[in-house]
């Protein structure tokens, strides 16, 4: 990358973060607990339930790894400021109307070059009450379990009010491995990626239920198996 261009970004970076800092912060009291490291040479992925334009740019203040890179809507790239804010925290553009090879090519050679990747299964911001009754996007986090590609769940409390207080817990690294080793079909990935985000939910005591939640995640737990990353691995 041309030097200039990443100087550039990077004071674009630090006005992004003094302006979450004297804007946001003071207006919303959010706060962050958790893990705030990740794994120390492996890439990974970050995986949180959406609910505000808020949360990306939340959760990049707290978490203040420059590895950390953020999948946006490819539209938000073609406003002059904010796109260039974007390229500015190296975000990934996402074409949600159409199979976007290009971008799941990008995010698999991310994770592979050591960088942590932010996703949101849903795809796109949700409403709370509504937010079981969509199905997230199974197709990455079921990749990242076939390479044993290391996961951190972020649970968000989107409680963005005047001194709200939302709330970011960010969970430990962790390892997906099918149980068997026997390849799921995509109806098994889906029910996978329903039980990841009821977890998500779970964590921050916020409700997910839909039919058939409960074998959904009788069938997590007898086919997959959740591997801890030791101290030693992560920064």
């Amino acid at each position: 990358m041309n030097k200039d261009y990443e100087w550039v970004s990077k004071c674009l970076r630090g006005i992004a973060r003094a302006l979450v800092a004297v804007i946001l912060l003071p207006f919303y009291w959010p706060k962050a607990t958790g893990n705030l490291k990740g794994p120390k040479e492996e890439g990974c992925i970050l995986i949180a339930n959406h609910h505000s334009l808020l949360d990306p740019i939340l959760m990049t203040y707290f978490f203040k790894s420059t590895r950390l890179n953020f999948v946006a809507k490819a539209e938000l790239f073609r406003i002059p400021v904010i796109g260039r804010f974007l390229r500015a925290f190296h975000s990934i553009p996402l074409d949600r109307n159409a199979a976007d090879i290009k971008a799941s090519k990008t995010i698999l050679s991310e994770i592979k070059a050591g960088k942590m990747v932010g996703i949101f299964l849903q795809g796109t911001r949700v409403k709370l009450h509504e937010a079981s009754k969509e199905q997230p996007h199974a197709s990455i986090l079921y990749y990242a379990i076939r390479r044993g590609i290391p996961v951190i769940h972020v649970s968000i409390d989107p409680r963005y009010h005047l001194f709200g207080r939302p709330r970011f817990l960010f969970g430990d690294p962790i390892r997906y491995l099918v149980n068997d080793k026997v390849a799921l079909d995509k109806t098994e990935q889906d029910k996978v990626a329903r039980e990841v985000m009821r977890l998500i939910y779970e964590r921050v005591e916020l409700p997910y239920e839909y039919d058939g939640w409960e074998e959904n995640r009788l069938f997590f737990n007898q086919r997959i198996k959740t591997v801890p990353i030791s101290e030693r691995e992560s920064l």
